[in-house]
């Protein structure tokens, strides 16, 4: 009898592990991150962060005026986490508020909202 309710509960973890699993990746397919984004406000349309990688971490580069920096970005639990090339991290929770448009807040990011930059550009090859 115990071995019956031992191979229960095993099926029933598994079963949430997977179901988990599932929702976190149908939530990063969502999320969409790879490409650019550039900062929804209207007075400064200059700072852009640019995502590579999978959908789940890669390197960025964030840029505005007077700033330009790179490392690497991952995702953990409902964060985004920025490694700076220099060695520090910044961890910023993320919010998806609609396709294309995520929420981040952290200590450099302070509650800015992005719009991904569409990518419909088709190259054409020319026939020389």
């Amino acid at each position: 009898m115990s071995q019956i309710i031992v191979s229960l509960v095993v099926a029933l973890v598994a079963l949430w592990f997977r179901s988990a699993r599932k929702t976190r990746a149908n939530w990063l397919k969502q999320l969409n991150l790879p490409g650019v984004w550039d900062l929804d406000d209207t007075r400064s349309r200059r700072i852009s962060l640019e995502l590579r990688g999978t959908l789940s971490a890669g390197i960025y580069r964030f840029r505005t005026d007077n700033r330009n920096e790179t490392g690497k970005w991952r995702i953990t639990g409902n964060s985004i986490v920025f490694a700076l090339d220099a060695g520090s991290e910044e961890r910023c929770e993320l919010r998806l508020f609609d396709s294309g448009r995520i929420g981040i807040n952290g200590p450099q990011h302070i509650r800015q909202i992005y719009l991904k930059r569409a990518d419909n550009i088709v190259p054409l090859r020319s026939n020389s």
